[in-house]
C-alpha cells in the first residue's frame, strides 16, 4: 500500500500549514491535504531535484471548509538499490499567506529491504563433533529429570514402605519406562 503524506491546514490558524519536516517514499504516494478552517487554495510545488525524479498532480488546489483532497505523487525515476534521492516541496497556502517546506527522500525499495542468506533454509546437522554428551542432546534434560524421579520414588517406597507409596513408585517407573520409549522411538524416526 502505498505511503501517504498528511498534511492539515487551517488547523492552528487560518491558513497555517500542519505538516511533518521529513517523509521518506520507496514508491509512489499521495499527499493527503485536509481544510479545517475557511476555504483556502494550497499550491505545491516541488524543487528541482524533486521534480526530476516525481510527478505532482496539479499544482494549484482548492479546498472548501472542512474539506479535504488526495493528491497523487508518482515516482517516475527508476531508482538503483543504492541510490537515494531527496528534494524540497514546498507548500504555499492562501496566496502566500502561509508556507512550509517538506523533506522528501526517495528510495529503491530494494534499499530497505533484507537480504536472507539462503543457508537459513537448509536444517542444521544436528551431529556433535566429539563424543556427544547426554545434558548436550534435546532429550538429555528430560533423561536426566526421569530418572531423578525414578531414584526419588524408589527411595521413598523403601523407606515408607506402605502399599499407595510402592505404587506411587511403580507408576512413576512405568511411566518413565514409557517416556524413554517414546524418546527412543522418536530418535529414530
Amino acid at each position: 500500500m502505498p505511503e501517504s503524506l498528511e498534511v492539515r491546514v487551517g488547523r492552528e490558524a487560518v491558513h497555517g500549514l500542519d505538516a511533518p519536516a521529513t517523509f521518506a517514499a520507496e514508491e509512489s504516494f499521495s499527499i493527503q491535504i485536509r481544510n479545517y478552517g475557511r476555504p483556502v487554495h494550497v499550491h505545491l510545488h516541488p524543487d528541482e531535484t524533486l521534480a526530476q525524479a516525481t510527478s505532482v498532480e496539479g499544482g494549484n488546489h482548492y479546498l472548501e471548509a472542512e474539506d479535504s483532497l488526495t493528491v497523487p505523487v508518482t515516482v517516475e525515476a527508476e531508482l538503483d538499490p543504492s541510490d537515494r534521492r531527496s528534494g524540497t516541496l514546498r507548500l504555499v497556502a492562501g496566496y502566500g499567506a502561509a508556507e512550509t517546506e517538506i523533506e522528501i527522500e526517495l528510495r529503491s525499495p530494494a534499499a530497505s529491504s533484507v537480504t536472507v542468506d539462503e543457508r537459513l533454509a537448509e536444517p542444521r546437522s544436528t551431529k556433535s563433533g566429539s563424543g556427544s554428551r547426554v545434558l548436550d542432546r534435546p532429550t538429555g534434560p528430560v533423561l536426566a529429570l526421569g530418572g531423578l524421579a525414578v531414584v526419588v520414588a524408589v527411595l521413598s517406597a523403601a523407606i515408607v514402605r506402605t502399599p499407595a507409596v510402592i505404587a506411587g513408585a511403580a507408576a512413576v517407573v512405568v511411566g518413565v519406562a514409557v517416556a524413554v520409549a517414546f524418546l527412543r522411538q522418536d530418535k529414530r524416526d
